[in-house]
């Protein structure tokens, strides 16, 4: 566990390849939906856990991003204490596009880093009615 390396002075998360992390590829996860309850919460506490021991580690941690850092991948970067990019970084959390909340803190940490209206832009827009469906 990284939280108990006494000699730990920081973490650098970076990628080798073209793209930092490109996030989950929807039809990894759709299985996910039809697990009883209980245990779709049980994986998403889990995959929260990952992310806010990140957040959490008492050294300074830096995300390196080059390409892409989509979904999980912008969280992950959300996640760190410092950012360095690449002028080709595309971030974002594309799953909001599909009405799917992102899973692992990015929709608290965005608007914390950025400010909500800096977040909200961010955002896909969101088309809405105001009319009352029954």
């Amino acid at each position: 566990m990284l939280e108990q390396q006494s000699d730990l002075k920081g973490l650098l998360l970076r990628s080798n390849k073209a793209a930092f992390i490109v996030g989950a590829d929807i039809t990894e996860f759709l299985s996910l939906f039809l697990v009883p309850e209980e245990q779709l919460s049980q994986w998403l506490h889990f995959a929260n856990s990952v992310f806010n021991r990140l957040e959490d580690l008492p050294v300074p941690t830096i995300a390196a991003v080059n390409g892409y850092a989509l979904g999980g991948g912008c969280e992950c970067v959300l996640a760190t204490d410092y950012r360095l990019a690449t002028p080709d970084l595309r971030i974002g959390l594309p799953e909001t596009k599909l009405g799917i909340m992102p899973g692992f803190g990015g929709s608290v940490r965005m608007p914390r880093m950025l400010g909500a209206d800096s977040a909200l832009e961010s955002l896909p827009p969101v088309k809405m009615s105001a009319r009352i469906r029954r």
